[in-house]
Order: C-alpha cells, then structure tokens, then sequence
C-alpha cells in the first residue's frame, strides 16, 4: 500500500481538521502519514510540536508517493521544509497554503506569508488556491474570468508550478488549472446528494491521485469530483462482487456438497474480525505517530490565538496586519464600500460677489438703485439749462427792444 505525506497544523472542528485529511487518504485506499507543527483547539489555546525529527526521519527513511502541505502558520517550519524539499530527492508535492479565506480574512501572518512564496511555492509541483490568494500572488485584481487565468499563467512563471484556482462566482463556479503547456476550465461539482461535502479535503485527495499516477490536470478532476462523493469512493467497488456468479452455476451439479458450502460460508464469517482488527490496528497507527508529535514540544512563540466558534474559524491575525498582503485593488474596493456621499453637508460654491451682499456701512438713501438717482440728477440739469436758456432770451429780447 503507498503512503501519502500531509503536512498540516490542525484546527479543531474547522475545514483545516486533520481527521478529514486522514479520511480522505484512507478512503482512496492509501496509507496516511501525518506530521502535526501546531495543534489549534476550541477553547482558543493552541500547541507547537518540535516536528524537526519527524520531517528527518520521512524524508530520510520513508517512501512516500506523494506529500500533501496544507495550513502553515510557522515560519521556522516552513522554512525547515523547504530546505528538505530543495536538498532530499521526494515526491510529488501538493501544496493549499491557505493565505486568505474565501471571505478574505488574512489567515497568517507577514513572516509566514514571505516564506511561504520564497521558500515554499518554488518547490511544490501543484498549488491549490482561491481567487483572493491569485489576486495577492500575482499582484493585480482579477474582475473578469479571463483575468484568473492570467494570474494563473503569471503565478507558473513566477514560482514554476502549475495552479488550479477555484471558482467564484464570476466564473460562475468553474475553476482554471494551468500547467504550462495546457489550460482546462472546470465546471463547478455539486456534492451527490446526501453527500457531507466537509467530509474530505481536496488537497489531500488530489496528492493521493498523483501517487497513483495521474497527471496533475486528471489529479484535481478526480479529486474535486471525489471530495464531493461523485466517484472514486469505496462503495463503487461493489460491483465486483458478480464475479461469484460463476461457482454458482457449477454448484446445481453436486447437491450433495451443499453442507460443506454452508460450513465454507461459517469459516469465511470469522474473516471479519482480522479486517476490523486491522483497521483498529491503522488508526492505533495514526494514534501513535499523533501522539508522538505531542510529546516532541516545540520552542515556545508568541503566536495569535483561533478561536472557534461552532464549525467556523475565525482567526484573528496580528495587532500590525500586513498590509502587503492584499491586493491594491481590494483595497480600493473597500474604500470605495466605506465611503458615504451627503449633499446636504456639501459646501455650496460662491461664483460672483452678487450672490453675497455686503452689509451697509451707513444708512441707505430712500433711492433703491444708481439708475433712478441717475435720471433724477439729469432731469434737474436739464431743468437748470433750460432756466437758464429762457433768462438769457429775455435778456436778448429786451436788448433788441
């Protein structure tokens, strides 16, 4: 049986719980290897494991297929594994960092968030991210469908992975996978019906379609359709069971060895218990190696808490958040959602000294404007003139006499 490598911090009761990582591998029929950094529990206290020995000894000493990275909220680890990844010949490595949420909440910090793209992502093979995340690591905002895509082929040339971003809704749930030579749109993937669509986790599911030898494009088909119950379950290897058809047709021939069918059928029945015994025996298996990364502690950090409130995580990141890690233009929208336009607080313009009188200095004469006392002025010249004109007649009149 192979074995799938995850490396994970484990919230409890949240999307990034280990116990889906290991349902997932041991449902495709692999064999689970989980090494824990941090352990986040409900009551919002959290604990760090010394995972230095562990990765050692997987990388040294195990043949693993495939490696799963998930959540990483330590920067010393990501580093560690890098160094690993860069310096041990490995696996395939699939890798769903999980930077910011689907709501776009920061889920790490700027030292994690550093590491991650300098370290980490030049030696992964297949990176798993939603939309927000392409928007940070390519560096441009993404408002049409086509734009993913360019992000999808910028993210190939900057770190030499191939991407698949899951869809939004402006691409109306498709998701774009890039491997450098190809491009594939995904239509979105319902969950079956009664299907619990939390029960699995894609990036584990897609590491174990790469340890068995699919192609990174076939390996996310088959895990999305996985993840949400459409195939490669348990329960579709039933039919194989037809192949007891056969001995049931020789079996009318002699009726006489009926008897010892039914004491074939009495020893076949204790078989059950070895399989149920088995699969106690893996997850003592799982239960040991857990506990053994407990026991290893890890040097003490200051760290930011998660607390948990029903089945969602809400972390809560550092009293400095950096600022680096969203998109410019995010930050536009989001100015652009918290301003709010009053008119009726607007300044109103003045545009000409009419609209504001100046107030009297004196008392104001009864004329109303300069026109009427103008004419006035002029029709008592006039009188003056003519005054004038009628003395100066009769003063040449009498002259003449």
């Amino acid at each position: 049986m192979k074995t799938v490598l995850a490396i994970s911090d484990n919230v409890e009761n949240t999307e990034f719980d280990l116990s889906r990582c290991t349902s997932t591998i041991k449902d495709l029929d692999l064999d689970p290897m989980v090494v824990v950094p941090v352990f986040y529990w409900t009551d919002g206290t959290s604990e760090n494991n010394d995972v230095s020995e562990i990765i050692d000894y997987v990388f040294g000493e195990c043949d693993t297929a495939a490696v799963g990275i998930g959540y990483l909220t330590d920067e010393a680890v990501i580093s560690y594994i890098a160094d690993k990844l860069e310096t041990v010949s490995h696996a395939p490595v699939v890798c769903a960092p999980s930077i910011i949420s689907d709501k776009g909440e920061i889920l790490v910090t700027e030292d994690t968030y550093y590491s991650i793209i300098d370290r980490l992502l030049p030696r992964v093979q297949m990176l798993i991210i939603n939309s927000l995340e392409a928007e940070t690591l390519c560096g441009f905002e993404c408002p049409m469908k086509n734009d993913l895509l360019r992000a999808a082929k910028k993210i190939y040339n900057e770190y030499g992975c191939h991407v698949l971003i899951r869809g939004n809704e402006i691409t109306e749930g498709q998701s774009v996978i890039f491997t450098g030579d190809s491009t594939s749109w995904l239509d979105k993937v319902s969950p079956a019906p009664g299907f619990d669509a939390k029960k699995y986790t894609l990036f584990a599911a897609v590491a174990c379609a790469m340890a068995q030898g699919q192609s990174t494009a076939e390996a996310c088909v088959s895990g999305m359709n996985f993840c949400n119950g459409i195939s490669g379950r348990k329960e579709e290897a039933a039919p194989v069971v037809k192949k007891e058809a056969a001995p049931a047709a020789e079996a009318p021939k002699p009726e006489a060895p009926k008897p010892e069918v039914k004491a074939e059928e009495v020893k076949a029945e204790p078989e059950t218990a070895p399989m149920a015994n088995k699969l106690d025996d893996e997850r003592q298996k799982m239960n040991d190696l857990i506990q053994r990364a407990k026991s290893l502690q890890y040097s003490s950090r200051s760290r930011f808490n998660a607390p948990i409130i029903g089945n969602s995580m809400e972390m809560i990141p550092p009293a400095k958040q950096p600022d680096s890690l969203v998109s410019p233009a995010k930050h536009l929208r989001d100015i652009a959602r918290n301003i709010d336009f009053h008119k009726d607080d607007e300044p109103t313009a003045v545009t000409s000294a009419i609209e504001k009188k100046p107030e009297p200095r004196s008392e104001v004469s009864e004329l109303s404007n300069h026109s009427e006392r103008f004419n006035n002025e002029v029709n008592s010249s006039i009188l003056q003139l003519q005054s004038l004109k009628d003395r100066l007649g009769k003063m040449t009149g009498s002259d003449s006499n």
